[in-house]
């Protein structure tokens, strides 16, 4: 994962080059009373400046495209 001081590059027009993250897919802390922990389900927190900085601000709506092996999360 980046340091939290990282400054993304930019290219000719001043726009940020895109960043590679890196996360960990955790299990969810949700759960109900009486089920194992087992059940929870996966869970990923993406939180950070950097979702600011790439437009995804709060209150802002986005929508996630999942296929195999894949997520993708543009702003709606």
């Amino acid at each position: 994962m980046a340091k939290t001081n990282h400054k993304p590059g930019r290219d000719a027009s001043g726009i940020p080059s895109p960043q590679e993250r890196r996360l960990t897919v955790a299990r969810s802390p949700d759960h109900l009373p009486g089920k194992f922990a087992d059940n929870r389900p996966p869970a990923i927190r993406l939180k950070g400046k950097w979702l600011a900085q790439a437009g995804f601000l709060p209150t802002r709506s986005v929508r996630l495209r999942v296929c195999a092996g894949c997520i993708v999360i543009t702003l709606d």
